[in-house]
């Protein structure tokens, strides 16, 4: 019988075992191993460039505008074009497209296209300038000898015709004019320059038998004026004698009185002006004269004792309302008695005495925007004086906003109220109160808006243009 005797492990041979036999397979390794060269790297950090257009919430940052010595305008709501330098892509005519945020340049840097490719008769034209547009129509003057003409283009592409006898300046451009609201053109007819309106909605035309000299064709603003609805033409002669016409009709409702600052109402309901036989200097009169457009009667307001009235007419927008002032002149100091609002479509007048008392300057605008009224004293502080609450700010060292003046506190009205730059903030300023648009650093030097009245643009010297849609949020 074979007997066997197992002799006991210790406890640390196994363990020890594994140790040695890892031990084994890392210096195989180590031997094994390829030979492997580190070579340095080099590394370049790029750095953080600033997109051209930035969105931050309401507000979008145009960087590196060096200078604007061009345009500075909205095309439409979301396009904008100015001419400048700009850091990294020198002068050009840039576009702003504020809906994708983007800057496209024009190399060349020439003004804006005045050229427009068009196909009329089956001809291409290539003098063509665009002289006015809306979302209705477009007109176009044709230099070109075989179409020459004014031309109107309207939603559809349809293509009307308006004159080949057109008065043209020296630079070959028509001598045009167009409402407020866009429906009627006023044009001057070859060789006897007598006016002729043009309605864009009916393509109908009249011409009125008067003539104007070559001297006053190039000085349309200082004798033509067109209502704001289109519905009347006013002619003031180098007499400073008024006529009006019906656009439509081509009837005399005023033929030939003396007065002076004529103005139409915002409804073309109304003519007013200060009879001229009645002026008590060259910024008060005695006699506001009040023309019924619709039959040519006039009516006079004669001020009592020994006021007079500041000679600033302000239409009220959306009537046939007025608003002129009562006072005292005090060598070139305007002393307020009360405010009038008259509208005399309904005989309804309001007179307001709650700034009695206060001083004007003797020429200083009269604005009135959503009830808000804009004065300036002698002191060179602008006054914003509330038409129904009768409340009044004073603002020290506002001015009208121009790129002339070396300042930084401006004002620019628009149809809701007025735009503000005081010290380094720009806001929106109405009868409702004060909303702040945008800050800025450096020199504000331009300011406009879109035509929607939603979007500010400003340039800041040297350094941005800022867009902010501020303007649109309610209180």
């Amino acid at each position: 019988m074979k007997i066997i005797i197992k002799k006991k492990t210790p406890k640390w041979h196994k363990p020890a075992k594994i140790i040695a036999v890892l031990l084994l397979l890392v210096f195989a390794y180590w031997q094994l191993k390829p030979n492997v060269e580190v070579t340095p790297q080099e590394v370049v950090i790029t750095p953080f460039i600033p997109e051209e257009v930035e969105r931050d919430g309401a507000i979008i940052d145009v960087n590196d505008i060096q200078t604007i010595n061009g345009q500075f305008r909205f095309v439409d709501d979301q396009t904008f074009i100015f001419k400048g330098t700009h850091a990294k892509k020198g002068e050009a005519l840039y576009e702003v497209d504020l809906q994708n945020l983007t800057l496209r340049g024009d190399v060349d840097g020439d003004e804006p296209i005045t050229t427009t490719e068009l196909t009329i008769q089956n001809q291409s034209p290539e003098n063509v300038t665009l002289l006015y547009y809306n979302d209705l129509y477009s007109m176009y003057y044709i230099a070109d000898d075989a179409l020459r003409g004014l031309y109107k283009i309207d939603s559809e592409g349809n293509v009307y015709q308006i004159s080949k006898r057109m008065a043209v300046s020296e630079n070959d451009q028509p001598y045009t004019i167009v409402s407020d609201n866009g429906t009627k053109l006023v044009y001057f007819e070859t060789g006897t320059n007598r006016i002729v309106t043009y309605d864009f909605i009916t393509n109908k035309k009249k011409i009125i038998q008067r003539s104007l000299t070559l001297d006053q064709l190039n000085h349309l603003q200082d004798y033509i004026v067109i209502s704001p609805l289109g519905g009347y033409v006013l002619f003031e002669d180098d007499e400073k004698l008024i006529y009006v016409y019906g656009a439509d009709s081509a009837k005399a409702y005023v033929d030939g009185f003396m007065g002076i600052n004529p103005t139409f109402s915002e409804n073309d309901g109304y003519l007013y002006y200060f009879y001229e036989g009645a002026m008590s200097g060259d910024f008060a009169g005695r006699q506001f004269g009040i023309v019924d457009l619709s039959n040519g009667n006039i009516q006079y307001d004669t001020a009592e004792d020994d006021e007079q009235y500041h000679i600033s007419i302000t239409t009220i927008p959306d009537s046939d309302a007025v608003l002129y002032i009562n006072g005292i002149v005090d060598d070139m100091t305007f002393i307020i008695d009360s405010i009038e609002v008259y509208d005399p479509s309904t005989k309804e007048k309001v007179t307001a005495v709650s700034m009695a008392g206060t001083h004007i300057k003797i020429n200083s605008p009269v604005i009135v925007r959503d009830h808000l009224m804009l004065l300036s004293t002698p002191e060179g502080d602008t006054l914003f004086y509330h038409l129904e609450d009768q409340n009044l700010t004073t603002l020290t060292g506002l001015q009208p906003f121009d790129t002339s003046m070396a300042v930084q506190q401006y004002y620019l009205p628009y149809e809701k109220g007025f735009i503000i730059a005081y010290g380094n903030a720009v806001y929106r300023y109405d009868h409702l109160g004060t909303m702040k648009l945008m800050d800025f650093e450096g020199t504000l030097s331009k300011i406009v808006l879109s035509p929607d009245y939603m979007t500010i643009a400003a340039y800041i010297e040297g350094n941005k243009i800022v867009f902010s849609d501020k303007i649109s949020e309610v209180y």
